[in-house]
């Protein structure tokens, strides 16, 4: 028995096992630490997972987001691929693929990532990433096209709001 503050006592009758950590594990502390904007620590974390389970979609995502986050596009790229190898479906890793491949300048390649999102599941994301591209490649009238769908979608969505005045000025 431990005396504790008050006077009571408390009786601990054994002590809990401690238990191998899992991929799904490692997963959840990855994605903890991308909420923390730790990058570097959340994709050890998802390098963990896959050590455990290479073929994890869910590490795949949070490693390849997480490279991505450190500017190590390439490498997020490599992660993308496999996990679309594996998922070819996904809307997300295409988004996210998309994004990584705008951010390496391959602009056409990211363009047919996110229209094949957008063919799975329509959300603001990926009209975003077009719009963002599309501005980058200066076909402005194109880009407010994608920009507008992404904010009728999400009518709340900063970053598209942002790019839509960049958008505006250039076609003034």
């Amino acid at each position: 028995m431990k005396k504790i503050r008050g006077g009571f006592k408390l009786k601990i009758p054994f002590k809990l096992p401690s238990r191998k950590k899992t991929s799904e594990d490692f997963c959840r502390e990855g994605y903890a630490y991308i909420n923390l904007f730790r990058y570097d620590e959340a994709a050890n974390s998802f390098k963990k997972a896959l050590e455990i389970e290479p073929n994890n979609i869910e590490a795949l995502k949070g490693r390849g987001l997480s490279l991505h986050m450190l500017k190590k596009y390439s490498e997020a790229l490599e992660i993308f691929n496999k996990a679309l190898e594996i998922d070819p479906d996904n809307d997300v890793l295409l988004y996210n693929r998309g994004s990584a491949l705008c951010e390496l300048g391959r602009y056409e390649e990211a363009l047919k990532d996110l229209e094949r999102a957008l063919e799975i599941r329509e959300n603001a994301g990926p009209w975003f990433g077009k719009a963002a591209i599309l501005f980058n490649m200066k076909r402005y009238e194109e880009a407010l096209e994608c920009i507008e769908k992404a904010l009728q979608l999400d009518p709340h969505y900063v970053h598209a709001k942002e790019l839509q005045d960049q958008i505006l000025k250039k076609l003034e």
